[in-house]
């Protein structure tokens, strides 16, 4: 109950940052920071949740027909490859704060890589988050990301990215069924800590 209250409340603050003027914006950046701290999550099992559930999903696109991947239907983007792009282009970015860089910006020439050379580097990304994070010295990266005046700590920044590749899952599934796919891996939290007591 405390953990989703906490979790409520770091939302709630995230809200009132989008809307506040820039005199409570530092004010409001304490706010952010203090409730993320007091969450209880283990970041670490997070990440390995999010490199797990993108490995499952990349398995079972990669056994659709290709076409599937390009084609056209209603979404944030038009094919499930575009998808696929803005979330390689997502884990790529966020890692950067989390290893103290510039934000790292794909170009163009990820267009011209394969459907499977896409999926096979978002993999990368998210094992590159998952190893990042299981050597993290929190401390450290915060206050880094206090110089560059973040709003968020390092703990706010991975439950983003995995939230972030959550609901394009989600959306990619939902892109994938209105094609006439309907086999989706189940890739929820719960089921991957089943795996763990397997």
């Amino acid at each position: 109950m405390r953990k989703s209250l906490s979790i409520f409340l770091f939302f709630i603050n995230l809200i009132i940052v989008t809307s506040c003027n820039s005199s409570d914006i530092n004010q409001n950046r304490k706010e952010v920071k203090k409730v993320t701290q007091k969450l209880d999550v283990n970041i670490s099992m997070y990440a390995n949740y999010n490199l797990w559930a993108n490995t499952e999903f990349v398995n079972w696109l990669k056994e659709l027909d290709s076409t599937i991947l390009v084609t056209e239907t209603p979404s944030s983007f038009p094919t499930i490859r575009e998808t696929l792009i803005h979330l390689l282009g997502a884990e790529t970015g966020w890692s950067s704060p989390l290893t103290k860089t510039e934000w790292k910006k794909l170009d163009d020439s990820v267009n011209e890589l394969s459907n499977e050379a896409i999926m096979d580097e978002l993999i990368k990304a998210s094992d590159n988050i998952r190893n990042t994070v299981s050597n993290l010295v929190l401390t450290d990266v915060n206050s880094y990301l206090d110089s560059m005046e973040y709003f968020y700590n390092a703990e706010g920044i991975i439950m983003h990215v995995c939230n972030h590749s959550t609901q394009h899952r989600g959306q990619i599934i939902t892109m994938a069924r209105s094609l006439g796919i309907t086999n989706p891996p189940r890739t929820d939290l719960i089921y991957y800590l089943k795996t763990l007591e397997d």
